[in-house]
């Protein structure tokens, strides 16, 4: 496995940037979870990618990466690990990181998945 920590939530998109001096603090928040959820303490783009590509082929074949293929916006012009890269994206990976974790955990996910498959369409 590549080490995934998934026993935190997802707060980038809580924060509030109410000032010129607070810009960039949600995006900021959003690499240090994501490096978090990998257990690295700093950005090696190959690295991320390495452990994306890990991950892909462990649960490439699960039902619930199969409904998120099947809904994805981009599934006529995008191949599945493509698509599953999206999911690391600012936009997503809040929602992803809760059906990784319910996955894991063995929990059920199909709330979480619902909503990720909504915010397809919300964007």
């Amino acid at each position: 496995m590549c080490d995934l920590q998934l026993d935190y939530i997802c707060t980038y998109k809580l924060i509030v940037e109410d000032g010129e001096d607070e810009f960039g603090l949600k995006e900021g928040l959003y690499q240090l979870q994501l490096l978090q959820m990998f257990s690295m303490d700093e950005f090696d783009e190959t690295k991320i990618n390495q452990k994306i590509d890990e991950l892909y082929n462990i649960i490439k074949n699960e039902y619930f990466i199969q409904i998120i293929f099947d809904n994805h916006p981009y599934k006529d012009t995008f191949l599945d690990d493509l698509i599953f890269r999206t999911l690391f994206s600012y936009d997503y990976f809040d929602l992803f990181h809760k059906c990784l974790h319910a996955y894991f955990n063995k929990k059920p996910y199909d709330l979480i998945l619902d909503e990720l498959i909504k915010s397809f369409t919300s964007k």
